[in-house]
């Protein structure tokens, strides 16, 4: 239909925790591409869980970060341009890192990149998803008080089961759920791949 052009590029995150030694656990963050030939998973980070901080942040101080940077990357390929600043916002002409002369050389020139694209997909079991997005899981406490993210169901309201339940006549969508989670201070850069920018 031509809806999509041949360099358009739809990404899906997956991310998963894993037990591994007698005492830590692995956090894996992967990426592929969904559209083309290419379906094999590249790595984007993985961690042992014992590198979190236990500051009481829920882990933001190390996951945000990581998110910050991964988001940055996915909207220099959604406007197809390579950037001319570092993800914290500091020019990479005045830079010190290493490599980033060279990508000021590059910026400079104002080149578009051959392709575009965007996260359209993240994977993960409810646990992954929990910790690394910053929600509060079953606890009752999560985005606007309720304990899922698709209805307005509550820890007391847990215990009507029929399918009459009145947690059961409203589902939300997910813009209202993303509208929602974007009054939050502490919601995790994660999401800026998707619905927000920064």
């Amino acid at each position: 239909m031509g809806i999509l052009l041949p360099y358009v590029l739809a990404f899906g995150l997956w991310g998963d925790s894993a037990p591994f030694a007698n005492r830590d656990g692995l956090f894996l963050l992967l990426f592929n591409i969904l559209n083309g030939h290419h379906h094999e998973r590249f790595w984007f980070v993985a961690f042992p869980k014992s590198l979190i901080c236990r500051c009481g942040c829920a882990g933001a101080c190390a996951l945000m970060p990581i998110w910050e940077v991964l988001a940055w990357s996915f909207r220099c390929l959604l406007c197809a341009l390579f950037p001319d600043e570092r993800h914290d916002g500091t020019p990479f002409a005045s830079s010190n890192f290493r490599g980033d002369a060279k990508r000021a050389k590059r910026a400079a020139r104002k080149r578009k990149l051959r392709c575009k694209g965007g996260v359209v997909q993240k994977r993960g079991d409810w646990e992954w998803l929990r910790d690394i997005l910053g929600l509060e899981g079953w606890s009752g406490r999560g985005p606007q008080g309720f304990m899922c993210f698709k209805c307005p169901c509550t820890k007391s309201l847990m215990k009507q089961f029929g399918m009459n339940a009145s947690w059961r006549r409203r589902i939300f969508n997910q813009r209202e759920w993303f509208f929602g989670c974007s009054s939050r201070e502490d919601l995790s850069n994660a999401l800026c791949c998707f619905c927000r920018g920064s």
